[in-house]
């Protein structure tokens, strides 16, 4: 992986900083991406489920009204 003079000075200062290799450092963004990602596809997907299931979904007043707790 390629990175700009710029991104090499930061990670190489946060790496001797932490005590951590700046592989490790790559590993745990890159992760932490990933999962960021993964994470928002099972969102999307789970609200397209809920499009095409048509329910009718419900405000935070109308759930407050509906259960006596609109003082």
């Amino acid at each position: 992986m390629q990175l700009t003079g710029q991104m090499q000075a930061r990670l190489r200062a946060v790496a001797e900083k932490s005590g951590h290799t700046e592989q490790w450092h790559v590993e745990q963004a890159l992760n932490q991406y990933l999962e960021d990602l993964e994470d928002a596809a099972i969102g999307d997907e789970a609200y397209q489920e809920y499009l095409r299931s048509g329910k009718k979904s419900y405000s935070m007043e109308e759930v407050r009204k509906a259960c006596g707790l609109d003082n």
